[in-house]
C-alpha cells in the first residue's frame, strides 16, 4: 500500500500541515480546560460526599483533587507498591483485579512528577490527547475532515468521558485500540501487533483486538485479491499482553485466572449477579431511575451503533466494537465507562448525524449529562 499524504511509508503518522495538528487538538483542549474549570468550581461551592471509605488524593488543590476517585486508589496502589493480593477496604477485593499496564506506566512516570496521582492524572490527559490526534487521522483518511472533527467532537462530549481525565487506564486503553486498527489498516502488522499486545495488557477484554486484527487483514488480503502471508504472524504479538499477566499470577500467586476469581470475593459479587441486572427493569417501570439504567442504556447504545459500523462502515472495527461491549455486560454497571474508548461507535454516530441539527442536539445533551457526571464522580457519587 502507498504511503497517503498524512502518513509515511511505515504508517507512522505525520501531520501535513498546521492545520490538520490544530483541529482535534483545539477540540480535546477546550474540552478538557472546560472540564477541569468546572470540576474545580464544583469542588469550591458544592460539599464533598463525606462517609467511610473516602479518601482524598489533593485536599489541599480542589483543581486535581476530584479527578483521582473510587477505582483511582486501586491503580495508584499497585503504581506504588505492585501487587499484593491481600483482602483491602474492609472486604475481600483484591488488586489483581486490575490490569497493569497503566499502573505501570504510572510508577515509571512517578519519579519526574513527584506524586503518583498526579503522575496519573497527566498519562491519562496526555493518552488521551494522543489517542484523539491519531483517531482523527485515522477518520479523514477513510471519510473525510468533517466526519474526523465530529468523531473527536462526540468523543470529548460523550457523558463518561471524564474517565479519559482521571486516574483511571481508559485514555491508554484507547490510545491502545486506535494504534492498533491505525496500524492494521496502513498493514503494519508489526506495530498494531505490539499495540494490541498494549491493549491486552490493560484490559482483559483487550484480547480482542488480536481477533479484530485478524477480521482486518483477512478483509485486505481479499479486498487486494492476495494470498495470507507469514506477515500475518506479526498480530500474534497481539497475544503477549493477554498471556503475560495471567502468567505473572500463575508465577507469583499460583492462579493465572486470579484476575477473573477476584472479581467474585464478597463486596463486588453483588454488583454482576444476573438477578440484579434483570431486577433494573421493574425499577424502572415504578420510576426509580438510576445510574444502573443509563449504564446499560449507553451499552444497548454502543452495541446498537456497533453493529451499525459492523455492518455498513467496517466490519473489522465494527466486529470488534460489538464483541468488546458485549463482553463489558459482564459488569453491566461499568457499561458507559466501557463504551467510552470504543471509537467505532462515535464513527458511526459522527456520519449517522451528520451535518444536522441532530448532531448539535446530541452534544447539547452529551455535554450537559457530562457535566452532571463529572460532578457526582468528583464529589464520590457512583458513576460507573
Amino acid at each position: 500500500m502507498p504511503a497517503s499524504p498524512d502518513q509515511s511509508s511505515n504508517g507512522i503518522p505525520r501531520w501535513s500541515n498546521f492545520q490538520d495538528f490544530m483541529v482535534p487538538l483545539r477540540i480535546v483542549i477546550i474540552s478538557r480546560v472546560g472540564l477541569f474549570i468546572l470540576v474545580y468550581l464544583s469542588m469550591v461551592f458544592i460539599p464533598i460526599k463525606s462517609s467511610d471509605g473516602i479518601w482524598r488524593a489533593f485536599p489541599e488543590n480542589r483543581l486535581l483533587d476530584g479527578w483521582s476517585r473510587w477505582d483511582s486508589g486501586w491503580y495508584m496502589d499497585i503504581a506504588d507498591r505492585g501487587y499484593g493480593n491481600a483482602p483491602k477496604t474492609g472486604t475481600e477485593q483484591r488488586d489483581v483485579a486490575w490490569w497493569p499496564l497503566y499502573p505501570l506506566i504510572v510508577r515509571a512516570v512517578r519519579p519526574l512528577l513527584g506524586n503518583t496521582h498526579f503522575a496519573g492524572i497527566i498519562i491519562s490527559n496526555t493518552a488521551f490527547l494522543l489517542a484523539c490526534l491519531l483517531l482523527y487521522q485515522h477518520v479523514r483518511s477513510k471519510y473525510d475532515d468533517e466526519i474526523a472533527a465530529r468523531t473527536i467532537i462526540l468523543v470529548c462530549a460523550y457523558p463518561f468521558s471524564f474517565y479519559f481525565s482521571a486516574c483511571y487506564s481508559e485514555s491508554v486503553f484507547f490510545l491502545a485500540v486506535v494504534a492498533t486498527f491505525y496500524f492494521g489498516e496502513r498493514q503494519n502488522w508489526f506495530l498494531a501487533g505490539l499495540c494490541a499486545a498494549a491493549a491486552g495488557v490493560t484490559r482483559a477484554l483487550g484480547v480482542l483486538c488480536v481477533a479484530g486484527l485478524a477480521l482486518l487483514y483477512v478483509e485486505q488480503v481479499r479486498a487486494g485479491g492476495k494470498r495470507i502471508r507469514m506477515d500475518m504472524a506479526w498480530i500474534l504479538l497481539g497475544l503477549l499482553g493477554s498471556i503475560g499477566f495471567p502468567l505473572y499470577l500463575c508465577l507469583e500467586h499460583g492462579d493465572p485466572l486470579l484476575f477473573y476469581t477476584a472479581r467474585d470475593m464478597p463486596g463486588w459479587t453483588n454488583t454482576n449477579k444476573l438477578d440484579k441486572f434483570l431486577g433494573l427493569w421493574p425499577m424502572l417501570l415504578s420510576g426509580n431511575l438510576g445510574m444502573d439504567h443509563i449504564n446499560v442504556f449507553f451499552g444497548l447504545l454502543g452495541l446498537i451503533l456497533s453493529w451499525f459500523s459492523w455492518t455498513r462502515y467496517g466490519r473489522a472495527e465494527g466486529a470488534w466494537a460489538f464483541l468488546l461491549i458485549l463482553g463489558s455486560f459482564t459488569n453491566f454497571i461499568g457499561l458507559g465507562r466501557y463504551v467510552a474508548p470504543v471509537f467505532p461507535v462515535f464513527m458511526c454516530g459522527a456520519i449517522l448525524l451528520g451535518k444536522t441539527s441532530h448532531f448539535e442536539t446530541v452534544c447539547y445533551v452529551f455535554y450537559l449529562l457530562l457535566a452532571l457526571f463529572s460532578i457526582m464522580f468528583s464529589h464520590w457519587y457512583w458513576v460507573s
